[in-house]
């Protein structure tokens, strides 16, 4: 694609990979920039689909809101995939940003959830829904919490409609398990309160690092989603002073019933006062990107692996259960050693079937691996919230106390 010219923007760089396309980054010859994300088919796109997709597309572009990221453009390519062509928002998405720097303050929470609220409240009032918010469709410009946008408005649908493929194979069809709302695995009717659930999760990861349910099987975290009861806020960071409503407010978001969640626009007027209070700027409790892979040094990786095993310490001696770490440890340990030997017939092979499934291989490690940094995350919350209950563990504390001040220094 680097040098490909759509709609008079010439293809510089990849942006990377989302749910449902590539996304490069293009510049016009006047050196205007603009996002296109490249999206495949199922079906066959003659001028006939081309043209009902644009129209679609093209209607969303309408959503002209501060929160939302603008859609200008919408056409085919001449090898026949679809694409759409974007506001360019430079800055991280809330799951880069918080993999990275670790959990926002609650004043950092409040400010991107209320600019989220805006924008779905907006949306809502034009008769669109979401339907895939998660932390990975939320830019923040310039790393500013204040000044999210919501990408992918409305597109989920279209992607049923129109039998688009999503690039991802985790099970995230038309939404993400870790952020679906119940009523998206158990009837077509989707409505607007599904994305006021999805920002409740939101809420829960930007304050803890953790989406709202531990990471499980798509099949586990769909029946979670119908079934269980998160853990409360306030055990999850007993570090943050969360201010007064806000726990009731996000539990009222994540309801099971539908009918029973606020609306986007009573958000807005929540939010608001909630900040109005001047929440504190405190961040909980854990590191900076404390688990993640990506970026780091050989110095923090070393630094992260004795952290992880004061914490699988700490857990046996405070009897916390390590189920999670211990199965997503298992199957990643077995898909590592698969990968190692594909890697090394992968140069040599010359059958498609053979590449197609070393790439599999590839993202499942790559899933597994994010998937354990949850896991180390959420049992690092865990331990910390029984601090109180130290005695034999007292010496293990201090150390990990240490290396989380060595950790902060690299």
């Amino acid at each position: 694609m680097i040098g490909q010219v759509v709609d008079g923007h010439e293809i510089v760089r990849s942006l990377g990979t989302g749910g449902m396309g590539e996304v490069s980054l293009a510049r016009s010859r006047a050196g205007a920039l603009r996002a296109f994300k490249i999206v495949r088919t199922d079906r066959d796109t003659g001028p006939q689909a081309t043209a009902r997709f644009r129209r679609e597309v093209m209607a969303l572009g309408k959503l002209q809101h501060a929160g939302i990221v603008q859609i200008l453009d919408a056409g085919r390519l001449d090898g026949g995939a679809l694409y759409l062509g974007m506001e360019y928002v430079a800055g991280p998405d809330l799951q880069a940003a918080i993999d990275k720097q670790g959990p926002f303050s609650v004043a950092d929470t409040l400010r991107m959830l209320a600019q989220v609220a805006a924008a779905l409240a907006f949306a809502h009032r034009e008769g669109i829904v979401h339907r895939d918010l998660k932390p990975a469709n939320i830019l923040l410009a310039n790393g500013d919490a204040a000044a999210a946008k919501i990408i992918d408005f409305g597109l989920a649908k279209i992607a049923l409609d129109e039998g688009l493929t999503r690039l991802t194979e985790d099970s995230q069809v038309l939404g993400s398990p870790l952020y679906w709302a119940p009523e998206q695995s158990a009837t077509a009717a989707v409505g607007p309160p599904a994305d006021v659930y999805a920002l409740g999760g939101l809420a829960y990861f930007a304050l803890t690092g953790i989406p709202l349910f531990r990471p499980r099987t798509a099949v586990a975290m769909v029946y979670a989603h119908l079934h269980e009861v998160p853990e409360s806020l306030r055990a999850r960071c007993p570090d943050l002073e969360l201010p007064a409503g806000l726990e009731e407010l996000v539990r009222a978001c994540i309801a099971k019933d539908p009918a029973r969640r606020p609306s986007a626009e009573e958000l807005v007027i929540e939010l608001d006062q909630l900040l109005a209070t001047g929440p504190s700027t405190a961040r909980a409790n854990r590191p900076p990107r404390l688990f993640t892979a990506a970026g780091i040094s050989d110095l923090e990786d070393a630094v992260t692996s004795q952290i992880r095993q004061i914490v699988l310490e700490l857990a046996a001696v405070l009897e916390r259960p390590t189920d999670d770490v211990d199965r997503i440890q298992n199957e990643l340990s077995e898909l590592e050693l698969d990968l190692a030997m594909l890697d090394s017939e992968v140069d040599a092979a010359i059958d498609p079937t053979a590449l197609h499934h070393h790439d599999r291989v590839a993202a499942r490690v790559a899933e597994l691996a994010r998937s354990l940094a949850d896991a180390f995350r959420a049992l690092l919350d865990d331990v910390l919230a029984h601090r109180s209950n130290v005695g034999d563990a007292a010496a293990l504390f201090a150390e990990l106390d240490g290396l989380f001040e060595r950790y902060r220094t690299l």
